[in-house]
Protein backbone atom coordinates (compact mmCIF):
# COMPACT_ATOMS: atom_id res chain seq x y z
CA UNK A 1 0.00 0.00 0.00
CA UNK A 2 1.34 3.46 -1.28
CA UNK A 3 0.25 6.94 -0.06
CA UNK A 4 -0.38 9.19 -3.17
CA UNK A 5 -2.02 12.02 -1.97
CA UNK A 6 -4.98 13.95 -0.72
CA UNK A 7 -8.04 16.07 -1.50
CA UNK A 8 -10.80 18.14 0.09
CA UNK A 9 -13.85 19.77 -0.46
CA UNK A 10 -16.64 21.18 1.92
CA UNK A 11 -19.12 19.41 3.30
CA UNK A 12 -19.68 16.19 4.56
CA UNK A 13 -21.05 12.92 2.21
CA UNK A 14 -24.19 11.01 3.15
CA UNK A 15 -23.05 7.67 2.61
CA UNK A 16 -20.96 5.60 0.55
CA UNK A 17 -23.21 6.06 -2.60
CA UNK A 18 -22.56 9.99 -1.91
CA UNK A 19 -18.84 8.54 -3.96
CA UNK A 20 -18.03 7.03 -6.83
CA UNK A 21 -15.09 6.60 -9.10
CA UNK A 22 -15.38 7.19 -12.96
CA UNK A 23 -12.57 7.26 -15.53
CA UNK A 24 -9.93 8.27 -13.21
CA UNK A 25 -12.00 11.10 -11.87
CA UNK A 26 -13.52 10.78 -7.86
CA UNK A 27 -17.09 12.49 -7.48
CA UNK A 28 -18.76 13.05 -4.33
CA UNK A 29 -21.88 14.71 -3.07
CA UNK A 30 -21.72 16.79 0.12
CA UNK A 31 -23.89 18.88 2.43
CA UNK A 32 -22.43 22.31 3.44
CA UNK A 33 -23.36 24.58 5.79
CA UNK A 34 -22.22 28.40 5.88
CA UNK A 35 -21.84 30.26 9.05
CA UNK A 36 -23.72 33.44 9.85
CA UNK A 37 -22.70 35.82 12.28
CA UNK A 38 -26.53 36.67 12.96
CA UNK A 39 -29.40 34.08 12.66
CA UNK A 40 -29.22 30.20 11.79
CA UNK A 41 -26.86 28.41 9.79
CA UNK A 42 -28.01 27.82 6.47
CA UNK A 43 -27.09 24.09 4.57
CA UNK A 44 -26.73 23.79 1.18
CA UNK A 45 -25.54 20.76 -1.32
CA UNK A 46 -22.53 20.48 -3.59
CA UNK A 47 -20.71 17.98 -5.93
CA UNK A 48 -17.37 17.86 -6.51
CA UNK A 49 -14.85 16.23 -8.81
CA UNK A 50 -11.68 15.30 -8.38
CA UNK A 51 -8.54 14.35 -10.66
CA UNK A 52 -6.15 11.21 -10.58
CA UNK A 53 -4.06 13.75 -8.24
CA UNK A 54 -7.53 14.60 -6.10
CA UNK A 55 -7.06 18.08 -7.25
CA UNK A 56 -10.61 20.19 -8.12
CA UNK A 57 -11.22 19.52 -11.61
CA UNK A 58 -15.13 20.86 -11.24
CA UNK A 59 -17.85 22.07 -9.14
CA UNK A 60 -21.49 22.91 -8.50
CA UNK A 61 -22.06 24.50 -5.14
CA UNK A 62 -25.22 25.69 -3.59
CA UNK A 63 -27.55 23.28 -4.48
CA UNK A 64 -31.01 23.20 -3.02
CA UNK A 65 -30.46 25.70 -0.11
CA UNK A 66 -31.56 25.29 3.13
CA UNK A 67 -32.48 21.18 1.96
CA UNK A 68 -29.70 18.91 2.57
CA UNK A 69 -29.27 15.75 0.79
CA UNK A 70 -31.19 12.65 1.74
CA UNK A 71 -29.64 10.43 -1.13
CA UNK A 72 -27.45 10.24 -4.13
CA UNK A 73 -26.91 7.95 -6.40
CA UNK A 74 -24.12 8.21 -9.51
CA UNK A 75 -24.59 6.63 -12.69
CA UNK A 76 -21.88 6.60 -15.49
CA UNK A 77 -21.96 10.14 -16.87
CA UNK A 78 -24.62 11.36 -14.39
CA UNK A 79 -25.86 11.68 -10.95
CA UNK A 80 -29.20 11.87 -9.45
CA UNK A 81 -29.92 14.09 -6.11
CA UNK A 82 -32.87 13.98 -3.56
CA UNK A 83 -32.89 16.67 -0.90
CA UNK A 84 -35.90 17.80 1.22
CA UNK A 85 -37.11 19.93 3.73
CA UNK A 86 -41.17 20.23 2.58
CA UNK A 87 -40.98 18.62 -1.16
CA UNK A 88 -38.92 16.13 -2.62
CA UNK A 89 -36.64 17.87 -5.55
CA UNK A 90 -34.57 14.62 -7.76
CA UNK A 91 -32.00 16.63 -9.54
CA UNK A 92 -30.04 14.89 -12.44
CA UNK A 93 -26.74 16.51 -12.80
CA UNK A 94 -24.56 16.00 -16.02
CA UNK A 95 -21.18 14.74 -15.25
CA UNK A 96 -20.11 14.13 -18.61
CA UNK A 97 -17.36 17.08 -18.54
CA UNK A 98 -15.42 16.75 -15.26
CA UNK A 99 -14.90 20.70 -15.68
CA UNK A 100 -18.34 21.70 -16.10
CA UNK A 101 -20.80 20.09 -14.25
CA UNK A 102 -23.85 21.52 -14.63
CA UNK A 103 -28.04 20.59 -13.41
CA UNK A 104 -30.24 19.39 -16.71
CA UNK A 105 -33.16 19.44 -14.70
CA UNK A 106 -35.42 18.73 -11.38
CA UNK A 107 -38.71 16.91 -10.49
CA UNK A 108 -40.66 18.11 -7.13
CA UNK A 109 -43.32 16.26 -5.39
CA UNK A 110 -44.30 15.85 -1.99
CA UNK A 111 -41.88 13.32 0.11
CA UNK A 112 -38.38 12.32 -0.19
CA UNK A 113 -36.92 9.34 -1.41
CA UNK A 114 -34.03 8.07 1.24
CA UNK A 115 -32.35 5.42 -1.21
CA UNK A 116 -32.26 5.31 -5.28
CA UNK A 117 -31.78 2.21 -7.08
CA UNK A 118 -30.94 1.89 -10.69
CA UNK A 119 -33.93 0.05 -12.67
CA UNK A 120 -31.85 0.47 -15.70
CA UNK A 121 -29.68 3.54 -17.43
CA UNK A 122 -33.32 5.44 -18.11
CA UNK A 123 -35.11 4.48 -14.92
CA UNK A 124 -35.02 4.86 -11.07
CA UNK A 125 -36.19 3.31 -8.44
CA UNK A 126 -36.63 5.15 -4.74
CA UNK A 127 -37.54 4.14 -1.68
CA UNK A 128 -38.63 6.59 1.16
CA UNK A 129 -41.84 8.42 2.47
CA UNK A 130 -44.72 10.34 1.24
CA UNK A 131 -45.22 13.50 2.99
CA UNK A 132 -48.67 15.97 2.73
CA UNK A 133 -48.31 19.55 2.99
CA UNK A 134 -50.52 20.86 6.02
CA UNK A 135 -52.42 24.08 5.55
CA UNK A 136 -51.01 27.20 6.13
CA UNK A 137 -51.89 28.38 9.65
CA UNK A 138 -52.18 32.26 10.96
CA UNK A 139 -50.53 33.42 14.52
CA UNK A 140 -50.53 36.98 15.35
CA UNK A 141 -51.97 38.41 11.62
CA UNK A 142 -48.59 36.24 10.55
CA UNK A 143 -48.55 33.25 7.79
CA UNK A 144 -45.87 31.16 9.01
CA UNK A 145 -43.96 28.63 6.85
CA UNK A 146 -46.11 25.65 5.40
CA UNK A 147 -45.52 22.60 7.98
CA UNK A 148 -45.00 18.77 6.19
CA UNK A 149 -46.38 15.58 8.02
CA UNK A 150 -44.41 12.64 7.33
CA UNK A 151 -46.74 9.66 6.18
CA UNK A 152 -46.30 5.93 5.00
CA UNK A 153 -43.47 4.60 3.12
CA UNK A 154 -43.25 5.31 -0.13
CA UNK A 155 -41.66 3.59 -3.34
CA UNK A 156 -41.57 5.62 -6.43
CA UNK A 157 -40.28 4.74 -9.87
CA UNK A 158 -38.00 7.81 -11.72
CA UNK A 159 -38.20 8.24 -15.89
CA UNK A 160 -34.93 9.88 -16.36
CA UNK A 161 -34.88 9.26 -20.11
CA UNK A 162 -35.00 13.40 -21.01
CA UNK A 163 -32.96 14.17 -18.16
CA UNK A 164 -34.21 18.16 -18.41
CA UNK A 165 -37.41 16.75 -17.46
CA UNK A 166 -37.95 13.69 -15.43
CA UNK A 167 -41.06 12.60 -14.07
CA UNK A 168 -42.50 10.21 -11.71
CA UNK A 169 -43.77 7.28 -13.56
CA UNK A 170 -45.58 5.78 -10.82
CA UNK A 171 -45.71 5.34 -6.95
CA UNK A 172 -47.15 3.11 -4.27
CA UNK A 173 -47.65 4.66 -0.97
CA UNK A 174 -48.21 2.39 2.22
CA UNK A 175 -51.76 3.74 3.56
CA UNK A 176 -50.17 3.80 7.10
CA UNK A 177 -48.23 6.44 8.95
CA UNK A 178 -47.29 4.05 11.43
CA UNK A 179 -45.07 2.24 8.60
CA UNK A 180 -41.30 1.58 8.69
CA UNK A 181 -38.43 -0.45 7.07
CA UNK A 182 -35.15 -1.25 7.76
CA UNK A 183 -34.40 -0.06 3.48
CA UNK A 184 -34.80 3.51 4.66
CA UNK A 185 -31.48 2.97 6.17
CA UNK A 186 -29.86 -0.02 4.88
CA UNK A 187 -29.59 -0.68 0.95
CA UNK A 188 -28.86 -4.59 1.64
CA UNK A 189 -32.31 -4.66 2.87
CA UNK A 190 -33.64 -4.18 -0.53
CA UNK A 191 -34.54 -7.21 -2.96
CA UNK A 192 -34.81 -6.01 -6.74
CA UNK A 193 -33.97 -8.29 -9.50
CA UNK A 194 -34.81 -6.54 -12.82
CA UNK A 195 -35.25 -9.64 -14.97
CA UNK A 196 -38.31 -10.60 -13.06
CA UNK A 197 -39.53 -7.06 -12.20
CA UNK A 198 -39.05 -8.36 -8.55
CA UNK A 199 -38.83 -5.87 -5.92
CA UNK A 200 -39.01 -6.75 -2.16
CA UNK A 201 -38.83 -4.79 1.14
CA UNK A 202 -39.27 -5.76 4.67
CA UNK A 203 -41.99 -3.48 6.54
CA UNK A 204 -43.06 -3.09 9.83
CA UNK A 205 -46.34 -1.20 11.17
CA UNK A 206 -45.64 0.47 14.66
CA UNK A 207 -47.93 0.86 17.37
CA UNK A 208 -47.03 4.94 17.49
CA UNK A 209 -48.10 7.69 15.10
CA UNK A 210 -45.38 9.29 12.90
CA UNK A 211 -46.87 12.30 12.80
CA UNK A 212 -46.53 12.87 16.59
CA UNK A 213 -43.04 12.15 16.41
CA UNK A 214 -39.71 14.79 15.38
CA UNK A 215 -39.18 14.68 11.18
CA UNK A 216 -37.39 11.06 10.48
CA UNK A 217 -37.84 9.88 13.90
CA UNK A 218 -38.50 6.67 14.77
CA UNK A 219 -40.21 5.50 18.68
CA UNK A 220 -38.46 2.30 19.30
CA UNK A 221 -40.91 -0.45 20.66
CA UNK A 222 -43.53 -2.99 19.90
CA UNK A 223 -44.43 -3.68 16.30
CA UNK A 224 -47.71 -5.00 15.97
CA UNK A 225 -46.60 -6.99 12.02
CA UNK A 226 -43.73 -7.75 10.76
CA UNK A 227 -43.34 -9.11 7.06
CA UNK A 228 -42.53 -8.42 3.76
CA UNK A 229 -43.94 -6.17 1.16
CA UNK A 230 -43.50 -7.98 -2.86
CA UNK A 231 -44.08 -6.07 -5.73
CA UNK A 232 -44.19 -6.09 -9.26
CA UNK A 233 -42.13 -3.52 -10.72
CA UNK A 234 -41.99 -2.00 -14.33
CA UNK A 235 -41.46 0.56 -16.93
CA UNK A 236 -45.07 -0.54 -18.45
CA UNK A 237 -46.73 -1.44 -15.91
CA UNK A 238 -45.56 0.63 -12.93
CA UNK A 239 -45.77 -0.67 -9.04
CA UNK A 240 -47.60 -3.22 -7.83
CA UNK A 241 -48.12 -4.79 -5.22
CA UNK A 242 -48.18 -8.47 -5.40
CA UNK A 243 -48.60 -9.37 -1.76
CA UNK A 244 -47.30 -9.51 1.85
CA UNK A 245 -45.58 -12.39 4.08
CA UNK A 246 -45.83 -11.79 7.07
CA UNK A 247 -43.51 -13.29 10.48
CA UNK A 248 -45.29 -12.90 13.19
CA UNK A 249 -43.78 -12.62 16.88
CA UNK A 250 -42.34 -15.50 17.97
CA UNK A 251 -42.77 -16.38 21.92
CA UNK A 252 -43.68 -12.57 21.83
CA UNK A 253 -40.14 -11.06 21.36
CA UNK A 254 -39.80 -8.55 17.99
CA UNK A 255 -39.11 -10.50 14.87
CA UNK A 256 -38.40 -7.78 11.89
CA UNK A 257 -37.66 -9.42 8.94
CA UNK A 258 -33.80 -8.48 7.91
CA UNK A 259 -33.02 -10.02 4.51
CA UNK A 260 -35.12 -11.60 1.30
CA UNK A 261 -33.55 -13.54 -1.64
CA UNK A 262 -34.50 -15.67 -4.40
CA UNK A 263 -33.45 -19.35 -5.47
CA UNK A 264 -34.88 -20.60 -8.98
CA UNK A 265 -38.75 -19.65 -7.76
CA UNK A 266 -38.98 -19.47 -4.23
CA UNK A 267 -38.47 -16.44 -2.52
CA UNK A 268 -36.47 -16.40 1.18
CA UNK A 269 -37.37 -14.01 3.58
CA UNK A 270 -35.25 -14.12 6.86
CA UNK A 271 -35.69 -12.67 10.61
CA UNK A 272 -34.47 -12.96 13.21
CA UNK A 273 -36.43 -15.90 14.58
CA UNK A 274 -37.59 -17.54 11.35
CA UNK A 275 -37.02 -18.34 7.65
CA UNK A 276 -39.73 -18.72 5.42
CA UNK A 277 -40.31 -19.89 2.10
CA UNK A 278 -43.02 -18.79 -0.23
CA UNK A 279 -43.48 -19.41 -4.07
CA UNK A 280 -42.23 -16.16 -6.20
CA UNK A 281 -45.39 -16.94 -8.20
CA UNK A 282 -48.21 -17.14 -6.08
CA UNK A 283 -46.82 -16.26 -2.39
CA UNK A 284 -48.13 -19.21 -0.89
CA UNK A 285 -46.26 -20.61 1.65
CA UNK A 286 -43.95 -23.59 1.09
CA UNK A 287 -42.34 -24.14 4.45
CA UNK A 288 -40.66 -22.20 7.40
CA UNK A 289 -38.37 -22.76 9.64
CA UNK A 290 -38.03 -21.60 13.39
CA UNK A 291 -34.22 -20.51 14.20
CA UNK A 292 -34.98 -20.25 18.25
Amino acid sequence: MEYKGQGEVKGHPLNQFSMDEHKDYFRIATTSQDFKLNGPRESKNNIYILDADLHLAGQITGIAPTERIYSARFMGDRAYLVTFRQVDPLFVVDLANPSSPKILGELKIPGYSDYLHPYDENHLIGIGREVSELEPQLDQEMILPTPTRIQGVKIALFDVTNPSAPRELSKYVLERNDSDSPALRDHRAVLFNKERNLLALPINHSTFRLMDLPEREIMPGHQSWQGVYVFNISPAQGIKLQGTIEHAPVKNQYNPVKRSLFIDNNLYTISEQLIKINSLSTLEEVKQIKLQ
